[in-house]
């Protein structure tokens, strides 16, 4: 379990904000930067979405994920328990050409021969279904070897819909800080260093707000 804190900036002042943690002894670049493309999934009442929003303390997201102009993708089951985070990926042996509509489904032997009893029950019982697809490009940093930041640029989002291919993009971008509880005093020094205001901030309740499909502030 780790904890993610993220600060959302209005794309106009990054820049600024950038040049200065840039310049902070200790921060350097982790990872060559990546196109990050996800397809998020959810009952058809949007149950976990709704979870999100009333900040219910162990709640669950499923999505499918994949980088650059990748021709396969893994799936993500990510798990909240109060203010830690726990990611899960597994494996797929499908490409991208495949129908997404039972992927999260026990149907799909893929992904449900990998998972635990407690991840089988709920994709059993669930329905999910494709929702939302959400698209940034990704910059990697690392503060002294402990701390992981990454820099979400202004997401793409679109919604699944037969009808309609309506794309917007958010005006936001968003800085996240990722590490272990032994480093929290570090991360908590550096998010004070250059007075980041943390948010609570979801990409995938941004992205369904956006669209249209929940009403959030």
């Amino acid at each position: 379990m780790r904890f993610e804190i993220k600060v959302p900036i209005f794309f106009t002042n990054l820049n600024f904000l950038k040049s200065q943690f840039l310049s902070f002894k200790g921060l350097k670049r982790h990872y060559g930067n990546r196109l990050v493309s996800s397809i998020y999934f959810d009952t058809k009442d949007l149950m976990l979405a709704n979870y999100n929003i009333e900040g219910i303390s162990n709640r669950y997201k499923f999505r499918l994920r994949w980088y650059n102009n990748a021709k396969s993708f893994n799936y993500e089951i990510k798990k909240k328990i109060n203010k830690f985070s726990e990611k899960k990926i597994y494996t797929s042996s499908c490409d991208l050409n495949s129908n997404f509509i039972k992927k999260f489904s026990k149907k799909n032997l893929d992904l449900f021969n990998q998972l635990n009893n407690e991840e089988k029950f709920l994709i059993g019982n669930l329905n999910l279904l494709p929702v939302l697809k959400v698209k940034y490009l990704r910059e990697y940093f690392i503060y002294k070897n402990k701390v992981r930041l990454t820099i979400d640029h202004r997401p793409s989002y679109k919604t699944f819909n037969s009808f309609k291919n309506i794309k917007k993009q958010d005006s936001f971008t968003i800085i996240e800080f990722k590490f272990d509880n032994k480093n929290y005093e570090l991360a908590s020094s550096l998010i004070k260093e250059f007075r980041f205001t943390p948010k609570r901030y979801s990409k995938y309740i941004k992205g369904l707000s956006t669209m249209g499909k929940i009403s959030y502030i």
